[in-house]
């Protein structure tokens, strides 16, 4: 068997070189997806591309940072991303050529941020590979939601009392559930997103700008939801679908002039319910806080009042030289 590795620093010359063998509409993973990471014009994307007999089996997106891969700087998941399905034989082979790649152009090491597990649609073989044999950098817990006929209910919700209580509050108002339809809708969602990331003195990852690419873009795999009631926005939400079993809230966000919390939960709840009838497994809430940061007691019983589970998130590298 032939074994080719190549990588190519274009995601234009990515696109042309694979156009005969890989459709990315059917690829099973938004960070996958050449025309989603394009998005971001700061960060220069790779593409490492693996195949058998001139066939793509599996390529992986990343970024360069200190002489050292990784996958990937741009998305909230890295990984490899395979077209066809490895045995071990074959997984084993592909590390021990990555490795002998990856030395000859002298990096130093490969780091993967891998989606976690439960989270893995087949096929996986090369990233459950490499996630076994790298060595830990660090790990994140990630909140999320399992998705089902509770949900149809308020009353079977598996939310705490206090969120089923704010939300029942809430529905005794007059309000209006937008689907954002256009720039101005995403404009308004985005000052919310602003105003609220401001009282912990953050920005959000993605500029206004950014935003407005993928929503008119990458429509299929975004969509952005807000609350109205007769004069004011309430609270907004952007949701990324990155796979077939799961949905990935980018971004929750209340009107703190406001301050109707019930509005965000409800909106919490209609957006899963959504995802459920999509026949999504998961709604993946995110992290709270990253490996290096202080705890965010609040966010972190929000999401808990929301019925939330935890997964673990995990980076890790091979170090090459």
């Amino acid at each position: 068997m032939q074994i080719k590795l190549e990588i190519l620093d274009k995601t234009s010359d990515f696109i042309k070189y694979t156009k005969n063998q890989i459709k990315f509409e059917d690829i099973d993973n938004l960070y996958g997806n050449p025309y989603f990471l394009a998005y971001h014009q700061e960060i220069k994307c790779y593409y490492l591309i693996i195949e058998f007999n001139h066939t793509i089996v599996s390529y992986l997106p990343f970024t360069i940072r200190d002489n050292s891969i990784l996958s990937h700087g741009g998305g909230t998941y890295g990984g490899f991303i395979q077209t066809e399905d490895l045995n071990i034989e074959e997984v084993n082979e592909v590390e021990n050529e990555l490795i002998k790649f990856l030395r000859n152009k002298r990096i130093d090491s490969l780091v993967i941020r891998f989606l976690p597990e439960l989270f893995w649609n087949a096929p996986s073989s090369l990233n459950a590979h490499f996630l076994s044999k790298m060595e830990p950098l660090f790990q994140e817990e990630e909140f999320y939601l399992s998705l089902g006929e509770d949900l149809d209910n308020i009353n079977d919700l598996n939310f705490r009392r206090n969120h089923k209580r704010d939300i029942k509050k809430f529905l005794k108002n007059d309000f209006e559930l937008i689907s954002c339809q256009n720039n101005e809708d995403v404009s308004t969602f985005y000052k919310i997103l602003e105003n609220n990331l401001i009282k912990h003195d953050v920005t959000p990852t993605h500029t206004l700008d950014d935003l407005i690419w993928l929503f008119n873009n990458i429509k299929q795999k975004i969509s952005i939801s807000l609350i109205k009631s007769e004069q004011e926005y309430l609270a907004g939400l952007t949701l990324f679908n990155i796979n077939s079993s799961t949905d990935y809230v980018m971004y929750g966000s209340l009107n703190y002039n406001l301050n109707s919390s019930g509005a965000l939960k409800y909106l919490y709840w209609k957006v899963a319910l959504s995802s459920y009838i999509s026949e999504k497994k998961y709604l993946s809430l995110g992290i709270n806080t990253k490996h290096d940061e202080p705890k965010n007691e609040p966010l972190e019983l929000f999401k808990l009042g929301l019925g939330a589970e935890v997964v673990e998130r995990h980076t890790k590298a091979i170090y090459i030289n």
